[in-house]
């Protein structure tokens, strides 16, 4: 039993919910399967779980109760069965969903029964065998917009059509010290998982986007989240096409100068699933990694290294902008598979720059925000051939100089699909604090 940990408007979640349609009356009996006619999701008392309606679940001979498995990958987990009931002539099944399993992820859901059958008249050895119903899968509706609350240790879940908060969920490496410090959140593109990053931590937390809870990442070991190397301090997150890998920013500096950036395997159908599998190393980049973004082609990665933090610490040459191959198609080519292909400088010139904000643009474009300059605070960068060309730079100053009312510290940037507007979030680290020198 997994008790929901956090907040949650009940009203506000949407409970999945499959119906077969016009299914004539199955036969039933012992030497026939189970038959799903709907399935349904239903928080009961703080705990999700899982209602399945059906015939033939149990017959008079069947021991002991009925099982539900989950195939995830090439794993098989099954359920606990809470109850069993009856309903307009159909039997239910309420069941715990297992706390290592996504359910969106799931490819099969079965009900199973067994039968004890004598195949030899007049011996007393039985064989059990079991019936399997169809196996069924349960699909995200996508309608949750994710982000984090670092100071709390929280998800906060927001429902896309009622706009409306919909659950807090407690995440968390440390339960109940509060310290982990969420930093970002990257949800896969089927919609069935969320990968939160823990910064303090250094790991990475799996979220069931249906059941709307943490779960554990490592289906063996029973390990809630996934440990990155010693040393991290994990700041941003993107996932690749097909869902296939993770890509999670360092934010850590290095002695040896370099940045990294760490790899995850996300294939459920993988030996490595949801594990750290390669690390991604970056030179010219002794302050780590800020933000990461992969293209709309989901060919190249893009990153951005700062040459100087937001308060104190040294100021190193320059910022970067790099480009790196994560096309899946170059994989097992040997190519340029996770090599960078270009990399420039932003800020023209400028020395004090903190490059941090990055969104990858159609037609190999990429918007880039500089922390610490007014002057080049947006920068736009077209991937050619031979590399990184300046396309464009919006100065970020309104007014004089001398006023503080401008878009000080430059940070995140959202620009819309049509391209004609860009959004960004910025800090005004210089409007709070006048008496530090970024």
């Amino acid at each position: 039993m997994t008790l929901l940990e956090g907040e949650f408007n009940p009203d506000n979640i949407s409970e999945i919910q499959l119906n077969a349609s016009d299914i004539p009356n199955p036969p039933l009996g012992p030497t026939k399967a189970p038959t799903i006619a709907s399935v349904k999701t239903e928080i009961i008392a703080d705990e999700p779980q899982l209602v399945i309606t059906g015939s033939n679940f149990t017959t008079d001979t069947s021991e002991p109760k009925p099982r539900v498995r989950f195939q995830l990958g090439n794993s098989q987990f099954e359920a606990n069965l809470v109850t069993i009931s009856e309903a307009n002539n159909l039997e239910q099944l309420t069941v715990d969903v297992p706390n290592n399993i996504s359910l969106g992820t799931v490819s099969g859901i079965e009900v199973i029964r067994e039968e004890n059958v004598n195949n030899l008249p007049g011996s007393e050895n039985e064989t059990t065998i079991e019936f399997a119903s169809k196996p069924f899968s349960i699909e995200p509706n996508g309608e949750y917009i994710l982000g984090v609350s670092s100071l709390k240790d929280e998800l906060v879940v927001i429902n896309r059509d009622i706009q409306d908060l919909t659950a807090k969920i407690a995440v968390e490496d440390n339960p109940r010290e509060r310290n982990d410090w969420l930093q970002d959140v990257a949800v896969t593109a089927a919609g069935d998982r969320a990968y939160v990053v823990l910064k303090e931590t250094g790991t990475v937390a799996l979220v069931d986007t249906v059941l709307l809870r943490q779960v554990d990442a490592n289906l063996d070991a029973n390990k809630e989240t996934i440990v990155l190397p010693a040393g991290a301090k994990p700041n941003f997150i993107a996932i690749g096409e097909y869902d296939q890998f993770a890509y999670i920013a360092d934010s850590n500096n290095y002695s040896d100068g370099r940045g990294r950036i760490y790899v995850l395997d996300l294939n459920p159908n993988s030996v490595t699933y949801n594990q750290h599998v390669e690390t991604i190393e970056l030179d010219g980049a002794p302050l780590g990694i800020q933000q990461i973004d992969i293209d709309p082609e989901g060919k190249i990665l893009y990153a951005v290294a700062p040459n100087k933090r937001v308060f104190g610490g040294n100021v190193e040459d320059a910022s970067r902008l790099y480009a790196i191959n994560v096309d899946l198609a170059d994989k097992d080519s040997g190519a340029t598979w996770h090599g960078v292909v270009a990399r420039t400088e932003t800020g023209n010139g400028e020395t004090i720059t903190g490059a941090y904000g990055v969104q990858a643009l159609p037609d190999s474009e990429v918007a880039v925000t500089n922390l610490n300059s007014q002057i080049h605070g947006f920068q736009v960068f077209t991937l050619g051939k031979n590399g990184f060309e300046e396309k464009n730079t919006v100065g970020l100053t309104l007014g004089s100089f001398r006023d503080y009312f401008d878009v000080n510290n430059a940070k995140s940037i959202a620009i819309t699909n049509d391209l004609e507007y860009g959004f960004v979030a910025a800090s005004n680290y210089i409007a709070h604090f006048p008496h530090f020198v970024l």
